[in-house]
């Protein structure tokens, strides 16, 4: 499974806060609203990242 941060930050309060998810297990929406101020989010990046099992496979083709 594909695990996903999503960075959200807040130009009304100035906060910030990431979300990390597996892609597989929710739907599609983002939240767009500031869980501090309820101010709707300007800004979301998103990073996706490898799972360690698909790191480890890598690893053991070098090991050979």
């Amino acid at each position: 499974m594909t695990t996903k941060t999503i960075t959200a930050e807040c130009h009304s309060c100035e906060s910030s806060y990431d979300i990390v998810y597996m892609e597989e297990l929710v739907s599609e929406h983002y939240p767009e609203i500031c869980p501090f101020c309820g101010e709707h989010i300007e800004e979301l990046s998103e990073e996706e990242y490898i799972e360690d099992d698909e790191l480890n496979d890598d690893d053991e083709k070098w090991d050979n």
